[in-house]
């Protein structure tokens, strides 16, 4: 079974994070997973990154 939607995303800006929001936006692209959201710990600084590298 496919994921298309994962809408619980940690990017380095949380402590258990390993990836910019750019880099987890990428992965999603090649997983094919259509709707995804940023959940960082105590903090929206990746989510600009991520939507601009998701309009591109």
């Amino acid at each position: 079974m496919t994921n298309y939607i994962d809408l619980h995303m940690h990017t380095n800006y949380s402590d258990d994070g390993s990836y910019t929001p750019s880099q987890i936006v990428e992965m999603c692209h090649e997983a094919k997973v259509k709707i995804m959201a940023i959940a960082d710990h105590n903090t929206v600084k990746g989510v600009e990154e991520g939507m601009n590298k998701a309009k591109n």
